[in-house]
């Protein structure tokens, strides 16, 4: 989606007015947050849900923790934005307080649990369950989902990103009947692959070497340690038929077959039906589309955002 093109959410004035069960999404700062924002068409890049007394929960690198809104709202120098939409049932009608006691009670007790997810590993979940086409890729581009994919298949822990997490709330709460309260996903049509945005490569290989610690011997397989200016000597592996095998080895690894029909995919905003969508597929921008989610309003826009 065009970020300068998108309707803005209107200002919302005060966190008072959350309540749980609510859904934040954001807009983080780093390179690696602009591009889970494209690979998901949208302008978020990651997701929270709202608990009482302005809390909230989200997957993050250290697994599923609590934080605090007035937390994120104030952090201008990690985040562009951080918008509040609120959870609706099919009738659009807020859900009952029943319902959002459901929601939280599921979530809390994934509170704690071993997972660990990062920026890359976003990137490399949502590309590989979301039959992207590799051909027309810049090669910058490919070189990052070719560490994202290897990170994914050499990390023992176990993976859940941020709207995965959000999405189970909901969706396996013991609402009856099951999945009553999952999000509605709509099929999104796949980003423009010309040029993703004005990516500053060199900031965007070195977030990802800082990010792997330890392990950046999987961005120096793909990208030269010095030099990282000449992008186009990228190393092997690049190409599509390496990308696609790789993309289908992390399915397999996660369990996850494809999450959209073949039917479906030319079916622009065709609403998917709860059976065939695959929790560690649904992205942020997949929580931004979801008719599930009625926008409240933005509660924080650093001043130098330049979207919508």
């Amino acid at each position: 989606m065009d970020e300068k093109t998108r309707m803005p959410l209107q200002p919302l004035t005060s966190i008072d007015s959350l309540r749980s069960g609510d859904v934040l999404l954001l807009r983080g700062r780093s390179e690696l947050s602009a591009l889970i924002a494209w690979t998901c068409n949208d302008i978020y890049s990651h997701s929270a849900i709202v608990t009482d007394d302005g809390g909230l929960m989200e997957s993050v690198t250290r697994g599923i923790v609590r934080g605090e809104v007035h937390e994120k709202v104030a952090a201008t120098d990690r985040y562009y934005l951080v918008d509040a939409f609120r959870p609706v049932s099919r009738e659009e009608a807020p859900l009952a307080r029943e319902d959002r006691e459901r929601v939280i009670a599921h979530g809390e007790s994934l509170l704690g649990l071993p997972y660990a997810t990062n920026e890359l590993a976003v990137i490399g979940v949502i590309v590989a369950l979301r039959n992207r086409v590799f051909e027309d890729l810049p090669i910058w581009l490919r070189g990052v989902l070719r560490v994202a994919f290897d990170m994914l298949l050499s990390d023992d822990a176990q993976q859940m990103v941020c709207s995965e997490y959000v999405y189970r709330c909901f969706a396996e709460c013991d609402a009856e009947p099951a999945g009553r309260l999952a999000p509605q996903i709509v099929v999104a049509p796949p980003p423009d692959t010309s040029q993703p945005w004005d990516v500053d490569v060199p900031r965007l290989i070195e977030e990802i070497r800082a990010l792997l610690g330890p392990r950046k011997a999987l961005a120096n397989a793909v990208f030269p340690p010095e030099g990282v200016l000449q992008v186009g000597e990228a190393r092997g592996g690049l190409d599509a038929e390496s990308l696609e095998a790789s993309a289908r080895a992390v399915r397999e690894r996660l369990g996850a077959p494809e999450p959209v029909p073949e039917g479906l995919l030319a079916v622009g905003d065709a609403v998917l039906p709860v059976r065939v969508v695959n929790p560690k597929g649904v992205s942020p921008g997949d929580l931004s589309r979801s008719p599930s989610h009625q926008p409240l309003g933005r509660l924080m826009q650093a001043e130098d955002w330049s979207g919508a």
